[in-house]
Order: C-alpha cells, then sequence, then structure tokens
C-alpha cells in the first residue's frame, strides 16, 4: 500500500494492525454543513474528548459534530469555542479559573500561555469527527485521535522517530484541554503550533474522569499519519 495514495480506511486498518489497537482510530474534517444523522457532541457528554472516546471505543454510533449552534453550548469549558475557532479570542476570566483550578500558577502565566498559542482558526463551521472505517471517501482529514493502552502510545511515539534525524521535537506534550490535544493542535487550527510532530496527552487532569488508567492518546496531523505505516 502507498501510504499516500491509501484511504483513510486503509490507514485506519493498517495503523490498527501494526500497533494492534482495539479502540477504533478516529479522524477530524471540517464541513460547511452538519454530518447527516451526525451528534452534537456536547449531547453526548460534556466533555468533546469524553465523547470522542466513546465514539472510539463504539458506545455510541454515527458521527460527532462540534458547531456553535444557538441555544447549545459548544461544551463545558469557558473557552470552548475558542479552542474551536468559533470565537477570536480566550474570555478574560480564563486566566483567573487557570489559578483557582490550580493549572497555572499565576494570571501572568496564564495570560502569557493562551497568547502562545496564537490565533485559532476555525476548519469549517462544523468540525466533525467521524471513525476512520466509516468514510469511504476523504472529505479533507486534517487528523486522526488515537486511543490506546500505553505501551501501543509508546510504540507509536517510536514510528514517529523512524524518519527523523533529530532526537527531538517530533513529539509534543502540550498544555491545554483534552480537545486541544486530539483537535485544535493536530488538526492546525492554532498558528503557533508546528504541524511536524504528534501530540501526546491528554495533561489535562479532567481526562481522569472518563480515560481509564493505563491509556493515553495522540492526536497526529494526517501527513504524519501515513508516514507511520511502514
Amino acid at each position: 500500500m502507498h501510504r499516500e495514495q491509501s484511504t483513510i480506511q486503509d490507514l485506519s486498518r493498517a495503523l490498527a494492525q501494526q500497533f494492534d489497537l482495539k479502540v477504533r482510530p478516529l479522524c477530524v474534517y471540517g464541513s460547511h454543513f452538519a454530518p447527516k444523522e451526525g451528534i452534537h457532541a456536547s449531547t453526548v457528554t460534556n466533555c468533546i474528548a469524553s465523547a470522542m472516546f466513546r465514539l472510539a471505543k463504539g458506545a455510541i454510533h454515527g458521527q460527532l459534530y462540534v458547531a456553535d449552534v444557538k441555544g447549545r453550548p459548544v461544551c463545558r469549558c469557558v473557552g470552548g469555542r475558542t479552542w474551536f475557532g468559533f470565537s477570536s479570542h480566550f474570555d478574560s476570566s480564563l486566566c483567573e479559573q487557570m489559578v483557582s483550578k490550580a493549572l497555572k500558577a499565576d494570571i501572568a502565566t496564564a495570560a502569557e500561555t493562551f497568547r502562545s498559542v496564537g490565533k485559532i482558526s476555525p476548519i469549517g463551521r462544523y468540525v466533525v469527527i467521524s471513525c476512520c472505517e466509516d468514510l469511504h471517501e476523504d472529505p479533507g482529514v486534517r487528523c486522526i485521535a488515537c486511543f490506546a493502552e500505553a505501551a501501543k502510545i509508546r510504540d507509536m511515539c517510536n514510528s514517529v522517530h523512524f524518519h527523523a534525524r533529530e532526537i527531538l521535537g517530533h513529539i509534543s506534550v502540550p498544555w491545554g484541554p483534552s480537545c486541544a490535544t486530539l483537535v485544535t493542535y493536530p488538526a492546525g487550527m492554532a498558528e503557533n503550533v508546528p504541524q511536524d510532530c504528534i501530540f501526546l496527552g491528554p495533561v489535562d487532569p479532567s481526562a481522569k474522569e472518563w480515560l481509564p488508567d493505563g491509556y493515553l492518546a495522540l492526536g497526529i496531523p494526517i501527513d504524519i499519519a501515513r508516514m507511520l505505516i511502514l
């Protein structure tokens, strides 16, 4: 199979076989339209990343989408609209919340962290999240999200280094909400976030509410995902 010519289904199957993934890989793309019979992620759970995990595990079926729909929250996070590019700036109260939740040392540090992300641009009116195996055509997939036991994530990280000459810089463990690690960063939505690495996490403490002990996740830009196939 030629990596650059593989379909999203082929890519998913190859990743699952090569790394013995038991949880289905997901893909993310933007659309001007809501998917037919799609499910707004906020109706599944108040955390988008949690809804993604449930989709990957087969607890729900169909396609998820994230959208700024009147009368319905994007997610539980105050900054949720901004992390998906539906708002041009982070709410000023976020810095205080980061400090009160012990996620940042002080307001100045929190403010500088948000500035460092840069502008976040939407990839479509709807951000669609689908099981890779359900896509018969490529609608413009931006990234792949994988959930797996730590040992399997380790092996995937090792494969990222296969073509690399440098020992650092190809795997990022970024700060931010779980959805940023799985969608915002690897989908290329954040202005100052590089696309030549994969994103390992989540480091968001709230992930322990839904991600089983021993599991980790990867957000992988689509071009890198294709390179992982040996």
